[in-house]
């Protein structure tokens, strides 16, 4: 925890040619999209995780969603670099709120992400891949009203946020339009791999 982008995935390598990623975070996602679309973990109370002892102690648990999702936020809000680059951030917020950008929006914000470092870029399309895919599975299965499932969206929309510190609109509007933004990750190996490692949620690999 506490590595830049660039050096965890140096330090904990994903083998796959298409993203530049630590491979735990892969397996981060992995875990939570086993869980049942209606278990909200994003809104779980997190697993407990201030020491390294707390990691390796966890570990000797079943790989739960939610320590999963713990993982994830702490290694998120650790992050010595932003992982939207403000100027960038900045730029895209704009084009958000321009409407003269109504017609040229998604193309625009492309060119904007090409110029993110390549490791933020990877980091960004995978994450907001994957919590689009949680927030439509959460909405498409859950039998409760729209009012709950806004409040489920909002919630996870306004936590990534804040642990990223990027301002909520920006966040909501890549997420809600992650699929027209990114391609999803491929590799020429095939796709990713699905089996998790549990040595690459190991504290001295993370």
């Amino acid at each position: 925890m506490g590595l830049s982008l660039e050096e965890a995935a140096k330090h904990n390598p994903l083998q796959n040619d298409d993203l530049s990623v630590p491979r735990f975070l892969v397996d981060c996602i992995n875990i939570i999209e086993q869980a049942h679309p209606q278990d909200s973990v994003y809104r779980q109370e997190p697993v407990k995780i201030k020491q390294p002892a707390d990691l390796e102690n966890a570990l000797k648990q079943p790989l739960t969603p939610a320590f999963a999702v713990s993982l994830l936020k702490r290694f998120l809000k650790e992050l010595p670099e932003q992982l939207i680059p403000t100027e960038l951030s900045s730029a895209i917020f704009k084009i958000i709120n321009d409407p003269g950008h109504d017609a040229n929006r998604f193309s625009e914000i492309r060119n904007l992400l090409q110029k993110f470092p390549k490791s933020n870029r990877d980091t960004i399309r995978l994450l907001f891949l994957h919590l689009h895919d949680v927030i439509h599975q959460s909405h498409a299965m859950s039998p409760t009203p729209t009012s709950s499932k806004s409040g489920e969206s909002s919630f996870i929309f306004g936590s990534i946020a804040a642990l990223i510190k990027s301002k909520d609109r920006t966040v909501k509007y890549l997420i809600q339009h992650a699929t027209d933004l990114f391609d999803r990750p491929q590799s020429s190996r095939g796709s990713l791999n699905k089996n998790v490692s549990r040595s690459s949620l190991h504290s001295e690999t993370i």
